[in-house]
């Protein structure tokens, strides 16, 4: 089981299930703040959601215990990163259900400490080496 790709999965399943409620039913009632405020938090979500399967599927293919590690970090910051950032956004933009401020940058935070973590992994990985076959 790997629960990074699976976690990355729902949430890009949730984007997109995000972006047809917010089109058909929270959209229409939105004043133009709002709505950019959705919008972004959609890109935000959709870019989150792949950045999480891209670890994921990473994951699958790194064996060095510390890549993994890194990985794993990166995987999580991304994820609770997205769903802090963008489900904070659409609380507050879609219900008026007062979120605290913090939140949603500490969301944004997470996200970047992510991608920081996915250049850290990639930095420190070495490549695999792979013995010459003998047809």
């Amino acid at each position: 089981m790997n629960p990074i790709l699976m976690l990355g999965a729902v949430l890009g399943l949730l984007a997109v299930g995000g972006g047809a409620l917010a089109e058909h039913l929270l959209l229409p009632g939105l004043d133009e703040l709002g709505i950019r405020r959705i919008d972004v938090a959609l890109q935000y979500h959709h870019f989150g959601a792949l950045g999480v399967t891209a670890v994921g599927l990473a994951l699958l293919a790194v064996q060095a215990a510390r890549t993994r590690r890194h990985l794993a970090w990166a995987g999580g910051l991304l994820a609770v990163g997205t769903m802090l950032f963008s489900f904070t956004i659409y609380l507050g933009a879609g219900s008026g259900v007062g979120v605290p401020g913090w939140l949603t940058p500490l969301g944004g935070l997470m996200q970047m400490g992510g991608w920081i973590m996915l250049v850290w992994a990639g930095w420190r990985a070495r490549p695999v080496k792979v013995a010459n076959e003998v047809a």
